[in-house]
């Protein structure tokens, strides 16, 4: 789920910090500290996505890590310099890996770059399931030549707090784009109002330990805090179900039955809630004074007071209170038990024998009695423990590939040693005494010191690889890295094994959770169709369709006949059709309407140029003019194919046309409310008409089993009757 975390800190030179060396670190670049003359490097499994984003005023080669973070270095002068400043931030699990890089870099140019600042981004996903971005800043206004002074505004407390909750409500409006129903909020668990205790931010180094199984105090203090806070939620749900007891008893005395009133509280009610409340008190107060760890989530809790219940009217002593309401959650927790197993006895009877055991050997791996919502959450736990065992394997192989790096860099160096052995020898063994050979003696001993300088350089730098293992691997000399080597080889194999017989192991349990997801699937299918004994096809509709029908069934209160259910669908379907015809009509008769407008007003214009010809000065041309008469025969042409192409559309004239337009505005106003009767139809025909379609199905599966069936009894291969299901039993 989403969790907020946001935490800012300022890296100084008084505590020993380099903007260069943090830059390399978050970074995974090899930084060059001008200061210091050393090359900065931490080599990372998973490549950080990172960025510079600077403002529009800021020279372009700030956008450089290594020149920015040198000038960053230059511009400050005193021994105990801020140099920069770091904001870390939790990224949303739910979003994917564009989505969380478009967040933050939304959210520290809106924040941070637009007020000036030059933001220098990494997001770190070492681990899949703590996705973080570590953002440095600089403090110092930006000038056209590089920085000038402090600005003093940006250490201000409030504008943390401003920052950490602009953070919440940027990636709340991301989560809810993305349709993620999860949120994070800024502000304290105190100041939502709610009892549970806030968990703190484990970072890289504990993280990594508590993935390996090594316990560190930040782990344990969120075990802690996870123990109260399952109690509070459980105090809350037995809160929820006695208000809906008090809402029920006043529901039945406002309708007049025979509660003469609304009882209050009783006192054993108001023990348990005090009881219940001073325990919880004594625990958040035993679970805050274990937490050590001071981190800007983690708030000191106000003391709480403890509030003494009131003795009991019948003057029982505490310790017989404790014990009578110890006694009474085992007498409701017993009943509760055994009203579940009826409930499931009853659902087992359309099982199987064979679907009977692989719900018992799913009841081995659930420890309880096997339901859909037991099994799905047991996937997701299987699946965290997969991709633990994943992680433990790709570090066997990491570590395994590390041992073998260092291993062969020490034996280069132990052979640029014997080299370097063998050219002092050389020069050991020359005789400058003879002056012949004082040339040659020479040469030899450039080329021996030659050899020696090539060595010592490869030595160095292997030497610097080797900073890398010592610090992954926890060795400094070569005899360390020995004793780590013999203890991975004398560990290596078992661990594999291990490795391999859980997976192993898992394997059958997703075997095992699998084959009771679908017994538990058939058994319902069975008993949904156990209440439509005349269609023997319901036993082969699948689980989405007899959830559905189950669903229609407790809406109604009672079984719905499928007949009715056809039948309304049906009629439904046509009542859309004719619906959709009328609407379908009256679109085809504006077309046409269109269509018969123009060749009426085409019809008209050629009508008039032939009554034109017809008075007696035009009429009489025809007979003079061989251009007129055919302009004349012309146009009565295209009048008569124009009113032959009206016709054909409906039309005879311009009276006709003004008289169907007249009739097509009346039907045109009827077109919304055409649409809102088929909206209104379609409204909860989706899930109906699903049903419909799963039972039709559900027949087509039924006749390809029945010819299976037939053809494995003409070849001597039917199944055995007692591994069926029998509907009357």
């Amino acid at each position: 789920m989403a969790i907020y975390h946001f935490s800012a800190q300022v890296l100084s030179r008084g505590k020993g910090q380099s903007a260069v060396a943090a830059a390399a670190y978050r970074s995974g670049d090899k930084l060059q500290d001008e200061r210091t003359g050393e090359e900065k490097f931490y080599r990372r499994e998973v490549t950080p996505d990172s960025m510079i984003l600077a403002p529009s005023n800021s020279p372009e080669w700030m956008k450089d890590r290594e020149r920015l973070w040198n000038a960053v270095e230059k511009a400050e002068n005193r021994k105990d310099s801020q140099l920069a400043r770091e904001i870390n931030i939790a990224l949303p699990v739910e979003l994917s890996n564009g989505q969380q890089k478009e967040l933050i870099r939304d959210f520290v140019q809106k924040e941070f770059v637009d007020k000036g600042m030059i933001a220098d981004i990494c997001i770190h996903r070492d681990d899949s399931n703590n996705p973080h971005a570590h953002v440095m800043l600089t403090t110092r206004e930006i000038m056209s030549d590089g920085f000038g002074k402090k600005n003093r505004d940006w250490n201000n407390k409030e504008l943390l707090n401003q920052w950490r909750e602009e953070w919440s409500n940027h990636a709340n409006k991301s989560l809810e784009r993305e349709g993620v129903q999860e949120r994070i909020s800024h502000l304290s668990h105190e100041a939502r109002g709610l009892e549970q205790l806030p968990t703190v931010h484990l970072g890289h180094v504990a993280n990594e330990m508590e993935k390996r199984g090594v316990e560190t105090p930040q782990g344990d203090i969120n075990r802690d805090r996870q123990e109260y806070n399952s109690l509070v939620v459980d105090l809350q749900k037995y809160r929820e179900e006695k208000q809906a007891i008090e809402a029920e008893r006043a529901r039945q005395f406002e309708q007049g039955s025979k509660v003469k009133s609304v009882p209050e509280h009783s006192s054993s009610e108001e023990l348990v809630d005090k009881f219940i409340a001073k325990f919880l008190t004594g625990k958040k107060e035993e679970v805050v004074q274990q937490s050590n760890v001071e981190t800007e989530q983690v708030r000191q809790p106000e003391q709480v007071t403890e509030v003494k219940p009131k003795q009991p009217s019948t003057q029982l002593s505490q310790e017989e209170f404790i014990e009578r309401l110890r006694r009474e959650f085992e007498e409701n927790a017993r009943k509760e038990k055994e009203q579940q197993r009826k409930v499931e006895q009853k659902k087992q009877r359309f099982n199987t024998p064979a679907e009977h055991d692989d719900l018992q050997i799913a009841r081995t791996y659930l420890k309880a009695d096997p339901s859909l919502p037991k099994i799905a959450e047991r996937r997701q736990q299987i699946d965290k423990s997969s991709e633990r065992l994943s992680n433990g394997k790709q570090f066997l192989l990491w570590k395994s590939q590390t041992i073998n790096e260092a291993a062969s860099q020490y034996k280069s160096i132990a052979h640029n040693q014997g080299r370097i052995q063998e050219q002092l020898q050389k020069i050991e063994q020359i005789n400058w005494l003879n002056p012949l050979k004082f040339k040659d003696n020479r040469t030899i001993k450039e080329h021996a010191e030659g050899v020696i300088s090539d060595c010592l350089n490869q030595i160095n730098g292997l030497e610097e690889k080797l900073n890398y293992h010592r610090e992954k691997l926890g060795f400094e000399t070569e005899i360390e890295f020995k004793q780590v080597q013999a203890k991975s080889e004398t560990e290596r194999p078992g661990l594999i094994e291990t490795n391999r017989s859980q997976r192993q192991q898992i394997a059958r349990e997703i075997d095992a959770l699998s084959n009771a997801e679908n017994a538990l699937k058939n058994g319902f299918v069975r008993q949904v169709a156990f209440n439509y004994p005349e269609r023997s096809e319901m036993q082969y509709m699948s689980y989405e369709t007899a959830h559905k029908l189950n669903e229609v069934n407790k809406k109604n209160g009672k079984i719905v006949p499928v007949e009715a259910t056809e039948k309304f669908v049906t009629n439904k379907h046509q009542e859309i059709k004719q619906l959709k015809d009328k609407v379908s009509y009256t679109e085809q008769y504006s077309s046409r309407l269109h269509r018969a407008e123009n060749y009426l007003k085409d019809y008209e214009k050629y009508r008039d140029i032939v009554e034109n010809y017809k008075n007696k000065n035009s009429f009489s041309k025809m007979f003079v003019s061989k251009s007129t008469k055919n302009e004349y025969e012309k146009a009565v042409i295209a009048r008569d194919s124009y009113e032959n192409y009206m016709k054909r559309e409906g039309i005879t004239g311009r009276t006709d046309f003004e008289k169907q337009s007249k009739t097509y505005e009346d039907m045109q106003v009827r077109i919304p409310e055409f649409n809102g009767l088929i909206k209104t139809a379609l409204n909860g025909l989706g899930i109906l008409d699903a049903i419909v379609k799963g039972i039709e199905q559900a027949g087509r599966e039924q006749e390809r089993s029945t010819r299976q069936q037939q053809l494995q009894r003409g070849k001597g291969k039917g199944k055995k009757r007692e591994n069926r299901w029998d509907m009357e039993r």
